[in-house]
């Protein structure tokens, strides 16, 4: 990924939490540290300053999402997919911004589409969602103001509500939720026009992303190991597994 959409690829990645939370059980299931790999993201969705984190299960969640979202980033195999696809979207007359987003949060949804078919995941992650009630772990967070806990609490009442927002790749259903994702961000949204050949997108790479994913994990994997410390991890999730309650 080039300098010039780093930051936009920082900007954009704030919906993928079951990617986070699959890619962090891979050193741990035990909820809170799950439910940390997420927190960056919700935060950035409330539009609020990171809260103070004194768990320290959910703390190492935290860390782990950001040496994620990193080697993410620079990972060789998306970065392929991200440049090919906003190649061919801009070729097809989708205009530079937007099939730029589109390349980028597009395969990021593809992929936890197929994160999704694996009901051990989803459990794991349903599990951690429901645990970072304000009422349990979120109970743990101290945020700035008032203002961001009560934005936190309705935003955890949603994301609870929604259950699994992924799993069927249909190219209808994910341009809608490419619509929505980017409706806010004027250069990037979608317009009626770029509809048609978004859809066409996917569904010519559906496939592509399928079959390059092993190969992406593989690399994220060792990329994750090698920047965070595997024996650390590891050990810090053993030490979770005791005190993963509110306290």
């Amino acid at each position: 990924m080039t300098l010039q959409t780093a930051p936009l690829a920082r900007s954009l990645s704030r919906m993928n939490f079951l990617g986070h939370s699959a890619v962090a059980r891979w050193w741990s299931r035990d909820p809170a540290t799950l439910f940390g790999a997420m927190l960056p993201d919700f935060t950035g969705m409330i539009a609020a300053m990171p809260p103070r984190v004194g768990h320290p299960a959910i703390a190492r969640g935290v860390s782990l999402h950001h040496a994620t979202d990193l080697a993410f980033h620079r990972n060789s195999v998306f970065c392929a997919l991200f440049e090919a696809g906003r190649t061919e979207l801009f070729a097809s007359g989708v205009r530079r911004g937007t099939a730029l987003a589109v390349a980028h949060v597009g395969v990021e949804i593809l992929i936890d589409c197929m994160l999704a078919r694996d009901a051990e995941v989803v459990a794991d992650y349903l599990a951690a969602v429901v645990a970072g009630s304000p009422a349990a772990l979120g109970n743990t967070l101290v945020w700035a103001s008032d203002t961001a806990r009560d934005r936190y609490e309705r935003l955890h009442g949603l994301v609870v509500a929604r259950g699994v927002a992924v799993g069927d790749p249909d190219p209808e259903r994910v341009t809608d939720r490419l619509v929505r994702a980017l409706r806010d961000r004027p250069r990037l949204a979608l317009t009626e026009p770029d509809r048609a050949p978004v859809a066409r997108w996917i569904v010519e790479v559906v496939g592509i992303v399928e079959r390059a994913l092993p190969a992406l994990l593989v690399e994220l994997r060792g990329d994750l190991e090698s920047a965070v410390g595997v024996g650390e991890l590891e050990a810090g999730s053993s030490a979770a597994l005791a005190d993963s309650g509110p306290g």
